[in-house]
């Protein structure tokens, strides 16, 4: 579309209308040829208009826009596309020292694994029965299935006692139902059994093995060793070390049935402990593996000779 002042002609005629519309007194409307009869009209009341506003004094000139900088409005910003997370999947940093992520559970997410505060180690005390122990378990198992074999393991250290043969007849004959040290040391039990020094072995088990025999510590008398003795001294429980089961290596040997089992006690008092006493050689009677320990039924096979020992008397006095 053309604009209305391309011409120079149009230009002076736009020129002097407008010098009219501001001076309407002394200027003369310029001769327009080209201007209809109501555009004639629309100046004339333009003109009468402007003639009002300098009677009442606000007949001011508009400002002229010739050099006025036009202010452009001002730009939209446009939202940028985020491609972040959701914030509920966003790690948030809590602390200098935290900065795990932010798990977030529904219904189908498994609970973690809650762990108890590790309980302190207890060590391990052989033959604690409860109080109400004084019958056999209905689950423990005949003699008839002591048929296992051995697994196998490693070569035992020259200096252990696994790898040293007792002499089985000889300890009967000298220790049977008679203190075999002068101190409750198992340490001194050993020394005098073996007439050896410096024996490697654990301190802390209930049992203790041979080369060719199994020995079995018992503790007797004080709240934590009870119901030791069954039948008037003629059979006696045993409760191997909590660590132990039917597939542990001394287990094993104590079921497979073809070695020696000694048994040595020592009466347990508050504040003070006797020496261990020799009460001979043991026979498998029965072991429950449901328990935990596990629990043994031994019976005594030199009972008669052992009840006449004022010793074994004293101890079976304290099981009671």
């Amino acid at each position: 579309m053309d604009s209305p002042l391309e011409t120079s002609h149009e230009f002076a005629q736009y020129s002097a209308l407008r010098l009219f519309l501001r001076n309407p007194e002394t200027v003369l409307l310029p001769k327009m040829t080209s201007m209809s009869a109501y555009e004639l009209e629309r100046l004339e009341n333009i003109r009468q208009n402007n003639l009002r506003l300098q009677e009442l004094g606000l007949d001011a000139p508009p400002p002229s826009r010739a050099g006025a900088s036009v202010r452009a409005p001002p730009k939209r910003k446009r939202p940028a596309l985020s491609t972040a997370f959701p914030e509920e999947l966003v790690e948030r940093r809590r602390s200098l020292r935290q900065r795990v992520a932010t798990v977030i559970y529904s219904d189908e997410t498994p609970l973690p694994q809650t762990h108890s505060r590790a309980q302190p180690v207890e060590r391990s005390r052989p033959y604690e029965a409860p109080e109400d122990d004084n019958q056999e378990d209905g689950a423990a198992r005949e003699s008839t299935a002591m048929l296992t074999e051995v697994a196998e393991r490693p070569p035992p250290d020259a200096g252990s006692a696994r790898a040293i043969a007792l002499s089985v007849d000889a300890i009967i004959e000298r220790h049977l139902g008679k203190p075999v040290s002068s101190t409750f040391t198992k340490a001194a039990a050993v020394e005098a059994i073996t007439g050896r020094k410096n024996v490697s072995f654990s301190k802390y088990a209930g049992s203790l093995e041979w080369r060719n025999a199994i020995l079995l510590w018992v503790n007797i008398g004080g709240a934590d060793y009870r119901n030791v003795f069954l039948d008037g001294g003629a059979r006696m429980t045993w409760y191997a070390s909590p660590k132990n089961n039917e597939g542990t290596p001394v287990v094993r040997r104590l079921l497979a049935g073809k070695e020696a089992v000694l048994l040595f006690c020592r009466l347990q008092q508050e504040g003070s402990s006797e020496p261990y006493v020799c009460c001979g050689r043991l026979e498998y009677v029965s072991h429950d593996p449901s328990r935990q320990p596990l629990k043994f039924v031994w019976s005594l096979r030199d009972l008669e000779t052992l009840r006449k020992s004022a010793d074994f008397r004293e101890l079976l006095a304290a099981a009671d």
